[in-house]
């Protein structure tokens, strides 16, 4: 028993180290990761990264999970997220260039303030006058001010969001007014064909698409799947 003792306790010792030394190579490649997201995705407040797996594995090219949040993240279109989160599953890189070869699949969620969407709708939709967006629990608030016969008259609209083709969010409505009073067909038609999509995914990049959405007071979270091999 004692010459096997003396056979075994190198063994742990030496599997001991490559598993200390692959938990700083963990830490490391978890703030490289951090880093060239800056450039990859875009300049961010801050970006937290998380390896999940076999420290033996990421030696060799392999990530079970790799969890990633981003605050305040400026996209390289110019799109700006409050929060960022991305989870990719079964990454598998080479461990020389650092380029991904493969991810199982990567779903993420997108948090997006009621100014950064104010910002998008004026941009996507510059004819439509007056255009405004309010955020709360559960719905949307839409408003223009569009010219009848010469005269301006502000139509609303509040609505819940749906989504529809895998990447576009379409006001789904609830009620619609005009100048205070219940609107009549123009108006719901107005609002139907002038401001719709809300969103579409596409424009975050990465092929984003949407499998749900939720509205809060002041911001919208969207969550999906998107192709992180491209990126």
């Amino acid at each position: 028993m004692q010459r096997m003792s003396l056979y075994i306790l190198p063994i742990i010792g030496l599997i001991a180290t490559i598993l200390a030394g692959c938990g700083r190579v963990e830490h490391k490649a978890e703030n490289q990761i951090a880093e060239a997201l800056q450039e990859k995705i875009g300049p961010a407040r801050s970006y937290d990264v998380n390896i999940c797996g076999s420290p033996l594995k990421l030696i060799k090219g392999k990530m079970e999970r790799l969890d990633i949040v981003g605050q305040d993240v400026q996209l390289k279109n110019g799109f700006k997220l409050a929060l960022l989160k991305v989870s990719v599953y079964g990454l598998v890189f080479d461990t020389d260039t650092k380029e991904i070869r493969r991810a199982d699949k990567t779903a993420y969620s997108a948090t997006i303030s009621q100014s950064e969407l104010t910002r998008y709708l004026t941009k996507t939709y510059p004819d439509i006058p007056d255009l405004k967006v309010g955020l709360r629990d559960g719905l949307i608030d839409v408003s223009a001010r569009p010219t009848v016969a010469g005269v301006g008259a502000t139509v609303k609209a509040e609505a819940d969001l749906q989504a529809k083709d895998g990447h576009k969010l379409v006001l789904d409505l609830k009620k619609v007014s005009a100048a205070g009073i219940p609107a009549p067909g123009f108006a719901r038609e107005y609002i139907e064909t002038k401001i719709n999509p809300v969103l579409d995914s596409r424009d975050l990049g990465f092929n984003a698409t949407v499998c749900s959405v939720k509205l809060a007071r002041g911001s919208i979270t969207i969550s999906g799947n998107l192709d992180l091999v491209p990126m």
